[in-house]
């Protein structure tokens, strides 16, 4: 246990569930019969609660909570804004209760009710006036305004900067404040009898009680509470601190009471400012501050809590003491308990509340003696040589990060897709104005436990332009033999072209006996059905692949029967699809042994492309002995990938000219308006010489820049997706044409290279990141000389043009053409599950591939072919 460390005199948790905020905690002798102080404090949920905290002094400590601490606790049906006590009703000096609402001010009084019963005294809450407010509040202050001693006013802060004065009962004025456009901290000064508070302008603004009051141009509360403007109000004096304010509270002298300072809380720094606005000295903070306050003394010291859960003491800018805390308060005072003076009264913003006082006892817990034994340095090598061996031997398992759903001790998931498909209508996106009608599809998750677990959290990964209906969800506890089951639809949410059919379910968790994260993926394919429906094939098409296999044939109809013709009068030969956004694929089987894709748009071949591969591998699974091989003879479509790559980095280059012609065009538009304030300020102000119509041109020009960008960050997005399908489909290509064995690990290796994630980063984009990778590759694995390993990775900056990037890539194609593995032969031991590998260009010959596509180019779409 640390000496410097907050020590906890008496705590509890208020309500359950509540928010708190700054404001919302007082401390004072509410009571007003008892020797000591009581803590109040409001909720944003309505709550009031008064505790009065008497623990005892025991062997361990301080005892803590008890029922009989809480006096009293009141429901109200709005929100508690702020709280504080002072004497706001007149004809007595006793303490009384201000609750401030979103738009009312109410006045409370609480009273002892002498009890005849074991019990002892019950207290209740008596109403005595309130204010009901035009305008939603943020805060409020009080004080002797008009140094009018023995009765505390009000005044209430509005979000649009108005400021309303209520002496006790009775409603005084409504006042507007320049440039309050957000409202800030206020407090009241005794010793000038004024208000100080912070604008939006960053400046501490000083107020006459006496020049608010004399301003007024109306003789109602109705109508200076309605009014929208007033006699212009002039400060008594501004200084400047640059940082927005967190809180400002005063401090005054025990020895001198008319020598008052102000202690301003900003963002990074803290300031102490003398009543007529002078600067006595600011402290630089290194800390992201949560709250402070000040305590009376004969010097200026003041508490401070911290992000870091800290409480600072400071003389000055001197620092006397630091203790950690166990929370990070939203708000704090000190108060007196039971004769003890000083006592730290602390509330955080989910409700834990806790008195402590700043100590240092000492830990009286001493730990046991350690029996000695003899060092035997034997003993120790076979234990360390056991535990080594036993590392290596857990290293070597794939799913120990990872587990696999069956293999998971505590927790088993299963993710099933429903057979059936349903109709769904989603609204407009990007250029699409109407609703259209979209297939989805159900998912089943089901969680089965052994043991109790808690916070366990699932989460739902598809591709772009697919939705889940719960992305994300939390169970907040999962018990043994009784499975919770959850459904939701899986639907597409635009009409562009998806990247992926790929899902995964991944539910994190914590096991209940190391505390260790556990995590279970399991991965599901969506259905073709769900993104594309049939259509009728098309003859000819822009771009065509041609896929190669060591069988013959297999009936389209039969590999694709969620895309046949529910008539039965289509070909088996050719199948025809099309997307929602109206993009058809034609699959075509010739009467020997290849396929052919077809499309019109290169990047909308590869879902149909991967899925054909994925059929085709799953109808000879069965078939062990099978040698069943799938291969790509043709040249790799690099110039139509290229051309991907062209448009992607155009949108990027114009998202970004955009975005330098905004920045040039906002400079001008704040030196116009520099110029024109000029100007205004003048006594005998000149013609503004064209100012007004600059000023209102490069507004317009402003709001046609941003449009701009917001259309060409729509083109990029789906610029990308396109950009990721024809990557992926490059990269199974790839796989298809590599001469030889292709692995999953090389394989692995290839996507993370040829990256299919799209990263619209301005600073470090896709050309960026791909080119760095294949040029750290080809330094590396693919470097076969010394020359090749002097090449330079390029500065990470956005290119003017995609011509570095294609070359790299088609080298890096080419060194893979040659039959270079991707993975050294020393880390490519384990070999996993391998993807039929096809033969080489060089074993096809001309002949073969010219007779094979002068077939495939006079198939035709009849029944007979």
């Amino acid at each position: 246990m640390s000496l410097f460390k907050v020590r906890d005199w008496w705590s509890t948790k208020v309500g359950v569930e509540e928010e708190f905020d700054q404001g919302c905690l007082c401390v004072a002798n509410i009571i007003n019969g008892e020797q000591h102080d009581q803590i109040i404090t409001g909720s944003f949920q309505g709550m009031l609660r008064i505790y009065n905290p008497q623990p005892t002094k025991t062997n361990h400590g301080w005892s803590g909570f008890s029922p009989q601490h809480l006096l009293l606790e009141t429901p109200f049906q709005l929100p508690i804004l702020q709280i504080s006590a002072g004497q706001f009703v007149s004809g007595t000096d006793k303490l009384y209760l201000a609750i401030l609402h979103p738009q009312k001010l109410s006045v409370y009084g609480v009273t002892a009710v002498t009890g005849h019963v074991e019990q002892g005294n019950h207290y209740q809450l008596y109403h005595m006036y309130e204010h009901n407010l035009q305008r939603s509040v943020y805060n409020f202050c009080y004080g002797p305004f008009g140094n009018v001693y023995g009765k505390d006013f009000i005044c209430v802060q509005s979000l649009d900067g108005t400021v309303s004065v209520f002496e006790q009962e009775s409603y005084a004025f409504t006042r507007f404040l320049p440039a309050a456009f957000i409202p800030g901290p206020m407090k009241y000064v005794p010793s000038t009898d004024s208000l100080v508070t912070v604008s939006s302008s960053r400046l501490v603004e000083c107020y006459k009680y006496q020049v608010l009051a004399v301003a007024t141009d109306s003789k109602t509360k109705e109508e200076s509470q309605n009014i929208k403007q007033g006699k212009r109000v002039t400060p008594h004096w501004v200084y400047g601190i640059e940082e927005n304010a967190l809180d400002i509270t005063t401090i005054t002298y025990c020895a001198q009471e008319t020598l008052c300072f102000i202690l301003v809380l900003g963002e990074r720094n803290i300031y102490l400012l003398t009543e007529n606005g002078c600067l006595h000295f600011m402290k630089k903070l290194e800390y992201d501050v949560s709250c402070f306050c000040s305590y009376v003394s004969n010097s200026v010291k003041f508490l401070v809590a911290t992000h870091a859960a800290s409480l600072l003491v400071y003389q000055d800018v001197e620092l006397l003491w630091a203790a950690k805390m166990d929370h990070t308060p939203v708000h704090i005072c000190t108060g007196t308990f039971q004769g003890i003076k000083g006592l730290v009264v602390s509330l955080t913003e989910n409700g834990y509340l806790q008195v402590s006082y700043l100590g240092s006892d000492p830990d009286l817990f001493t730990p046991p003696m350690v029996d000695s034994r003899d060092v035997r340095y034997d003993d120790i090598d076979k234990e360390i040589s056991s535990l080594n061996k036993k590392i290596r031997q857990l290293s070597h398992k794939a799913d120990i990060l990872i587990p696999h759903p069956k293999e998971s001790e505590e927790l088993t998931v299963t993710a099933d897709l429903l057979p059936e498909l349903q109709t769904r209508v989603i609204g407009s996106y990007s250029d699409y104005e109407t609703e259209h009608e979209v297939s989805c599809v159900s998912l089943k998750i089901v969680f089965k436990c052994k043991t109790v677990l808690e916070n366990v959290n699932c989460q739902i990964c598809v591709g772009n332009h697919i939705t889940a209906e719960k992305p994300e969800f939390h169970l907040s506890k999962l018990e043994p033999n009784r499975p919770h089951e959850t459904i939701m639809c899986v639907y597409p949410s635009s009409l562009d072209l998806p990247t992926s059919l790929a899902v995964q379910v991944c539910t994190s968790y914590l096991r209940p006996s190391s505390g260790s994260s556990r995590r279970v993926v399991t991965d599901l394919r969506l259905p073709l059905r769900l993104v594309v429906k049939p259509a009728v094939p098309m003859k000819n098409a822009n771009y065509k692949i041609t896929i190669d296999s060591n069988k013959a044939s297999l009936n389209l109809n039969k590999i694709f029967p969620d895309l046949t013709d529910p008539s039965g009068s289509g070909s088996n030969s050719v199948v025809g699809c099309e997307y929602l956004n109206g993009t058809i694929v034609t699959i075509l089987a010739s009467k020997s042994d290849r396929y052919r894709i077809q499309c019109d748009k290169f990047e909308a071949m590869y879902i149909l492309c991967e899925e054909l591969v994925r059929r085709l591998k799953k109808n000879f699974e069965h078939d062990r002995n099978s040698d069943f091989k799938l291969g790509f003879s043709s040249h790799l479509p690099l110039p139509e990938y290229f051309e991907l790559i062209n448009i992607h980095l155009e949108h990027r280059q114009e998202v970004e000219r955009c975005k330098e012609e905004l920045a040039t065009k906002a400079a001008q538009f704040r030196a116009i308006q520099r110029r024109l304030l000029i100007k205004y300020k003048d006594k005998s102000p000149l013609h503004l010489v064209g100012l007004d119509i600059l000023l209102e041109e490069t507004y317009h020009q402003i709001l046609l820049l941003s449009e701009m960008i917001e259309g060409n960050q729509r083109e990029l997005e789906l610029a990308s997706d396109h950009l990721s399908c024809g990557t992926s489909l490059l990269n199974l290509l790839i796989r298809l044409w590599y001469p030889g064995h292709m692995t999953d690990q090389e394989f692995a290796v290839l996507n993370t290279v040829l990256s299919p994630i799209i990263n619209n980063n301005s600073h470090q984009g896709w050309e960026e990141n791909v080119d760095a990778a294949i040029t750290h590759m080809l330094r590396t694995v693919l470097a076969k000389n010394t020359k090749d390993t002097t090449i330079n990775p390029p500065p990470f900056s956005l290119p003017t043009d995609s011509s570095k990037v294609c070359k790299h890539i088609t080298t890096f194609c080419d060194k893979l053409g040659k039959g270079v593995k991707l993975v050294p032969a020393a880390s490519d031991q384990k070999q996993l599950a391998a993807f039929p590998s096809s033969p080489s260009p060089k074993e096809l010959g001309a002949e073969d591939s010219d007779s094979l596509l002068a077939q495939m180019d006079h198939m035709t779409l009849d029944e007979d072919q």
